[in-house]
């Protein structure tokens, strides 16, 4: 698994942003939304190394018309928060339109 893992010796950023843009994906999706995503920030709090266990959550904070907006969190083995994320989804249809 060492193709996930930066020159540091820890969990890619890009690696990250994927679980964390996935989490707040599927919080989007849970609203009975299918969406893309527009932009995204990531802060990065802690390091992550290999065969850590982590869990990743997603929570939308604000439902527009067209835009909705997510954060996301990875939560180390510790609960510490190691990646906080904030999201923009566009919305591109709603489940049964």
């Amino acid at each position: 698994m060492n193709q996930v893992l930066n020159t540091l010796g820890i969990l890619h950023g890009g690696v990250s942003a994927t679980l964390c843009d996935t989490a707040m994906g599927f919080s989007v999706k849970s609203l009975g939304k299918i969406s893309t995503t527009v932009e995204m920030k990531v802060n990065y709090l802690y390091p992550i190394n290999l065969g850590e266990r982590v869990r990743a959550c997603g929570k939308v904070i604000k439902v527009g018309e067209n835009i909705c907006v997510a954060e996301g969190e990875i939560i180390n083995e510790i609960n510490k928060v190691a990646v906080k994320s904030l999201g923009t989804y566009f919305i591109l249809k709603k489940y049964g339109n």
